[in-house]
């Protein structure tokens, strides 16, 4: 049978909850807690293939960018001279 017990010490009331009762209330919470966590992991996986995306789309800018500068910088060589 299981019971919960009420001790009086001064100024609060404590519960004692026999061994069995506990174990499942600490069950309960790890069942939320695991859920939470399968939850936050989802909403990361998400998001990390959003700024893979967006890693790939500043990379190909970057590379472009590199090819516009190189050709100017080549153009320009043809017009100087020393």
């Amino acid at each position: 049978m299981i019971t919960n017990d009420f001790i009086n010490s001064g100024s609060s009331f404590h519960m004692f909850i026999c061994p069995q009762a506990n174990l499942a209330v600490q069950e309960a919470r790890l069942a939320v807690a695991m859920s939470d966590l399968n939850t936050a992991q989802a909403q990361l996986d998400d998001k990390n293939r959003e700024l893979a995306a967006v890693m790939a789309m500043y990379d190909a800018a970057m590379a472009e960018k590199q090819v516009i500068i190189l050709a100017f910088l080549l153009h320009l060589d043809g017009f100087i001279t020393f």
